[in-house]
C-alpha cells in the first residue's frame, strides 16, 4: 500500500508544528522549510484543522499549533484522514467485478494485512516519531512571529501568510507544555490499564496489551514505568484518586464518614475493584498500599480512641480494616444486594457500634476496678 502525497505532507507538516514546541507554524514557513506546494499544504492544513489535530489562529501573529498534545495524535488516524482509498485490490472496493470472485480467499488474507498496518500506525503517535533537540534554546531578545491568517476555518478555507518567525528549535523542552505531554501519556496509559483489566478480570498484566489499548509504543510505556510494580503502585493511587478526593482516612471521624462514598466509588469501577482482589496482579497491587494503610489507621486509632487499652484500639483497628475495604464492598454487594452507598452506610453504622460497645466496656472495667479498690 502506497499512501498519498497528501498523507506525507500532512505528516511533515505536523513534524514542524510538533517541533516548534508550541509556537505557531505559518503555511509559507512549513513550504519553505520541506520544499512543499504551498496551495497543497494549505489543503492538508484545511483537513487537519477540520478533524481536530490543527488549530488554526487568525489574525497578524496567527498561525497554526497542535489541538491537542502529540502523544494523543495517532498516526494511524492521519491516515485515515487523508487517504480516501484502502482498497489494497479490486476485491476490496466498493466496485468488485473481479473475475475469480468467490472462489478464492485472498480477500479475508489482503483485510488481514491492511489491519496489521493499521495497528502499527495506531500504536504510533506524533510524539513517537518526532526527533527534537534537547539543548537549543531561545535567545531572550528573539522577536515575537509575526504573521497573519484570514478566512473562515470553519468552512476550511485558511490562508497564511509569513512576516517572518524563530527557528522552530528554539525553546528548551522541559517546558510546561512538554510536562503536560508527559502528563497526559502517562494518564492514558494508566485509563489503558483500567481498560484491560475492566475487560480480561487482571489474570496478566502485559505490557504490549497496555500500550496497544492506550495508543502507543510498548517502549513508551516503559519509558513511564519502568516495570510492573512501578505501573501498579501507579495505577493503585490513580484510580484511587477516581474512587474518591480522599482515599485513606486522615482522622476517626474520616474512618466513620468515608465509607458510603469510597463503596459508591467502587460501584463505578466495579471491575476493576472486583480485578484488585480476585488476580495475582490486583493483589500485587494492593500489597503496595497496605504499609502506608496500615500506618494511617494505626495513628488515627491510637489518637481518636485513646481512651481505650491497647488491646480494644488493636482489635477496632483490626476490624476497622476487614470493614473499610473492597472485601466487605464486595459481599454485601453480592451477599446482601446492597448498593455501594448502602454497604457503605451499613459500615459506617457498625464501626460506630463497635467504639461504643468498646468504650462502654472500658468504662464498665474502670468502674469494676474502683469498686475492687
Amino acid at each position: 500500500m502506497r499512501l498519498t502525497n497528501s498523507t506525507d505532507h500532512a505528516l511533515r507538516l505536523l513534524l514542524i508544528v510538533y517541533e516548534a514546541d508550541g509556537r505557531l507554524v505559518t503555511i509559507e514557513q512549513a513550504a519553505q522549510r520541506f520544499s512543499l506546494s504551498r496551495a497543497n499544504l494549505m489543503k492538508v492544513a484545511n483537513e487537519l484543522t477540520s478533524d481536530g489535530v490543527l488549530t488554526g489562529i487568525r489574525g497578524r501573529s496567527g498561525g497554526l499549533r497542535l489541538a491537542r498534545p502529540a502523544s494523543e495524535i495517532r498516526i494511524g488516524d492521519v491516515v485515515r484522514a487523508m487517504e480516501t482509498d484502502f482498497a489494497l485490490v479490486e476485491c476490496l472496493g466498493e466496485a468488485n467485478d473481479c473475475a475469480i470472485a468467490g472462489i478464492c480467499r485472498l480477500p479475508r488474507v489482503f483485510r488481514r494485512a491492511r489491519q496489521a498496518f493499521m495497528d502499527v500506525l495506531d500504536a504510533t503517535t506524533l510524539a513517537d516519531v518526532a526527533l527534537r533537540p534537547t539543548t537549543a534554546s531561545a535567545p531572550e531578545s528573539a522577536p515575537a512571529a509575526s504573521s497573519a491568517i484570514t478566512g473562515d476555518l470553519t468552512s476550511g478555507e485558511i490562508d497564511v501568510t509569513y512576516n517572518g518567525m524563530n527557528t522552530p528549535d528554539s525553546r528548551p523542552y522541559d517546558s510546561p507544555l512538554r510536562r503536560a505531554q508527559a502528563d497526559a501519556t502517562r494518564d492514558r496509559i494508566l485509563q489503558a490499564l483500567a481498560d484491560v483489566l475492566d475487560t480480561t478480570g487482571g489474570d496478566e498484566i502485559m505490557f504490549d496489551e497496555i500500550a496497544k489499548a492506550a495508543g502507543v509504543e510498548r517502549r513508551t510505556v516503559f519509558r513511564h514505568f519502568p516495570n510492573k510494580t512501578e505501573l501498579l503502585r501507579a495505577f493503585w493511587v490513580w484510580i484511587g484518586a477516581r474512587i474518591g478526593p480522599q482515599i485513606l482516612p486522615a482522622t476517626l471521624a474520616d474512618l466513620l464518614a468515608m465509607p458510603p462514598e469510597i463503596f459508591a466509588g467502587f460501584d463505578a469501577h466495579e471491575n476493576v475493584i472486583r480485578a484488585s482482589l480476585h488476580s495475582p496482579s490486583g493483589r500485587a497491587m494492593r500489597q503496595e498500599a497496605v504499609p502506608a494503610r496500615r500506618q494511617s489507621f494505626a495513628r488515627i486509632v491510637d489518637a481518636g480512641l485513646h481512651d481505650l487499652s491497647a488491646t480494644q484500639r488493636h482489635e477496632f483497628q483490626a476490624l476497622a480494616h476487614l470493614l473499610f475495604s473492597a472485601t466487605a464492598w464486595e459481599t454485601l454487594k453480592d451477599y446482601a444486594g446492597l448498593s455501594g452507598q448502602d454497604a457503605g452506610k451499613t459500615v459506617s453504622r457498625a464501626l460506630t457500634l463497635l467504639m461504643t460497645a468498646l468504650r462502654s466496656e472500658s468504662r464498665g472495667a474502670t468502674l469494676t476496678a474502683k469498686g475492687e479498690d
